[in-house]
This record gives C-alpha cells, sequence and structure tokens, in this order.
C-alpha cells in the first residue's frame, strides 16, 4: 500500500499544482476581488473532487493482484475516474450554486483532463511493474525463491 500512498501523493501534487494556475487564470479574467476569491474556490473544489475520483481509480488498478482481473480492474477504474466528476458536473449545470459563475464546471473538466494525463501515466507503470514482478510458469516468485550459494 505504501505504493498506492506515493501515487496518489503524487496525484495529489499534480493536481494542486494545476488548479493553482487554473485559478489564477480564471480569477484574472474575473477582475474583482469577490470573484478573484470564487474562482480559486471553484479551482479549490474540482481539484479536490477530480483527486478522490483519481485517487479511487487508483486503488482500484492496485488492487487487482492477478492477471485475469487486470481488465476488470482498468474498466472498474475507468468508471471510477468517471462517475464522481460527471455527477458534480451535472449538479452544479443545474443548480444555482455561486461556484457556477466562477466556472466551477470549466475548472472540473479542466482538472478532469489533466488528472486523467497523469493517472493513465501511474496506471500504465502500475500494471507494467506487476507483469515484470509476476513469476513465470512454474516458477516461484523472487520472494520464495532461495538463494544459491556457489
Amino acid at each position: 500500500m505504501a505504493k498506492a500512498a506515493k501515487y496518489i501523493v503524487a496525484l495529489g501534487a499534480a493536481l494542486a499544482g494545476v488548479a493553482a494556475l487554473s485559478g489564477a487564470l480564471a480569477a484574472q479574467s474575473r477582475g474583482s476581488t469577490s470573484n478573484t476569491a470564487a474562482a480559486y474556490e471553484a479551482a479549490a473544489v474540482a481539484g479536490l473532487l477530480n483527486w478522490i475520483a483519481g485517487s479511487m481509480a487508483l486503488v482500484t488498478v492496485i488492487a487487482t493482484r492477478h492477471t485475469s482481473q487486470r481488465i476488470n480492474g482498468a474498466l472498474a477504474a475507468i468508471l471510477a475516474r468517471i462517475v464522481l466528476p460527471m455527477a458534480a458536473l451535472a449538479y452544479f449545470t443545474s443548480s444555482k450554486h455561486p461556484l457556477v459563475a466562477a466556472g466551477v464546471a470549466g475548472q472540473i473538466v479542466v482538472l478532469y483532463l489533466c488528472g486523467l494525463i497523469v493517472e493513465t501515466i501511474m496506471t500504465v507503470r502500475l500494471v507494467s511493474r506487476a507483469e515484470r514482478e509476476r513469476p513465470q510458469a512454474g516458477q516461484l516468485p523472487a520472494a520464495l525463491t532461495p538463494e544459491l550459494k556457489p
């Protein structure tokens, strides 16, 4: 689970950086001080929302131990990655929430796409590492193989 924590923290750091940049660009386009704070709040909400969805997807991928489960794990990760941001978009676009005026829907989409890139790279690394560490047919895992001295 240390691997999962490392990747989840890295995803959070990437999303925090993009959220700060996105919030700054939105605040600059808004102009007034009250709109500036709302733009940063919208970026923070979008970043947190996408971080939770990405973390759920990474944990789903890490939880699949066997090769036969990897396809199902990847599909479940896609579902976990899509459902929360889509539900938030549906909520925000149909409500009169104050963050709608600050551009929260656009922030969710931007951070979703950036998070998707980072999470896809991490998922490929996790799966390829698991495939390399997988023992071949008839072999014991590396942790169970005795060391032979010459």
